[in-house]
């Protein structure tokens, strides 16, 4: 039922220039499918720092893509 509802929701009349109507949390979830496929942007500066405390605590740290 809950489903169904929120297909009714989506579905809805939309308001000038949307696109889309969006459940709370769906935003999110697709940024994070995203982010799990292609990796996260970060800055050369803090991925320096995060590579230096991995070796300080004896971590591997991955490569860079």
């Amino acid at each position: 039922r809950v489903s169904d509802h929120a297909q009714e929701i989506k579905s809805g009349r939309k308001a000038p220039d949307v696109a889309e109507i969006l459940i709370p949390g769906e935003r999110s979830l697709r940024q994070r499918k995203k982010s799990l496929e292609s990796g996260i942007e970060m800055l050369a500066e803090v991925w320096k720092h995060t590579v230096a405390i991995a070796r300080d605590l004896g971590i591997e740290s991955p490569a860079l893509r």
